[in-house]
C-alpha cells in the first residue's frame, strides 16, 4: 500500500483496557503519522465496546486505521464497518471463551483430582497476613493467633487497640482497626480452608476448595466468630 513503517508500539497486555502505555503513546504522537496498522481487529481490545473505543481514538485522533487482514477500516463504507463488526464480535466472543477456560483451570488447580491423588492448591501462592508468596511469616503467624484468642472474651476495638500498643502494623504499615480485624478473622483460610469463587459482598457460591495449613483449629475459628457476630448483633 505504499506505506513506509517508522514506528512501532507494542502493549504486553492485549485483553479488555483501552488505555494501555503504548496505546497512550500512540495518540499522543498521533500527529507525526498517517495512518496505523494493525495485525486483526481482536489486537485493539478483547471486548466489542473496548475495540469500538480504541478504533474511535485512533480515527479522531487523525489516522487511517489498517489492518492486515482486511485493509482500511473505512466508517463511511458499509461493508468494511459491516467486516469490523462481525470481527469485534467474534474477538469477544473469543474472550469469553478464554475467560471461561481459565475459569475452569483455575478451579480444576484448587479443586485438584481426587481420582490420581493430586491435592488442591491456592491459584496463587498465598500473600496476606501471615503468608508471603506462599511461606508462613512467623510473627505474623503469632499475631494471627493472638487476635482469634483474644476475640474469646473482648472486642475488636480491644484487639485493635492492643495491636496499635504492642506497635502491631498490618502488611501495609497502617494500624489493625476492627473492620480489618474482623475482616481478617472471617476468613477460613486462617482454619486450614482456601476458597475460590467465593465472595462474601455479593454471595457468590465457593466454586472450589482445598486444604492449607491452619494457623487455628477449627473450634477456635468458629467460637472467635460466634463471638464477633454475637458483638455485632448488640450493636
Amino acid at each position: 500500500n505504499g506505506f513506509e513503517v517508522t514506528a512501532t508500539f507494542t502493549d504486553a497486555v492485549t485483553g479488555t483496557l483501552h488505555r494501555r502505555d503504548q496505546l497512550d503513546m500512540l495518540l499522543e504522537r498521533a500527529s507525526a503519522f498517517d495512518a496505523v496498522i494493525i495485525s486483526s481487529v481482536d489486537r485493539l481490545g478483547r471486548r466489542n465496546r473496548v475495540i469500538y473505543t480504541v478504533l474511535d481514538e485512533l480515527m479522531e485522533s487523525g489516522l487511517e486505521v489498517h489492518t492486515t487482514d482486511t485493509g482500511l477500516i473505512d466508517p463511511e463504507n458499509e461493508m468494511s464497518m459491516l467486516t469490523f463488526g462481525v470481527r469485534s464480535l467474534f474477538a469477544e466472543s473469543e474472550h469469553r471463551r478464554l475467560v471461561q477456560k481459565m475459569q475452569h483451570a483455575k478451579i480444576a488447580k484448587v479443586a485438584g483430582n481426587p481420582l490420581t491423588g493430586k491435592a488442591g492448591q491456592p491459584v496463587t501462592p498465598l500473600n496476606r497476613y501471615g503468608w508471603k508468596r506462599g511461606e508462613i511469616v512467623p510473627h505474623e503467624r503469632q499475631w494471627v493467633i493472638y487476635m482469634y484468642q483474644r476475640l474469646q472474651t473482648v472486642g475488636c476495638m480491644v484487639v485493635s487497640r492492643e495491636l496499635r500498643e504492642n506497635g502491631v502494623l498490618t502488611r501495609q504499615g497502617s494500624v489493625w482497626t476492627p473492620t480489618k480485624i474482623a475482616r481478617l478473622v472471617r476468613n477460613p483460610v486462617y482454619k486450614g480452608t482456601f476458597e475460590y469463587g467465593h465472595t462474601a459482598r455479593d454471595g457468590s457460591p465457593v466454586k472450589a476448595s482445598c486444604d492449607v495449613e491452619a494457623f487455628v483449629s477449627v473450634e477456635l475459628w468458629e467460637t472467635a466468630n460466634r463471638h464477633l457476630r454475637e458483638r455485632n448483633a448488640r450493636t
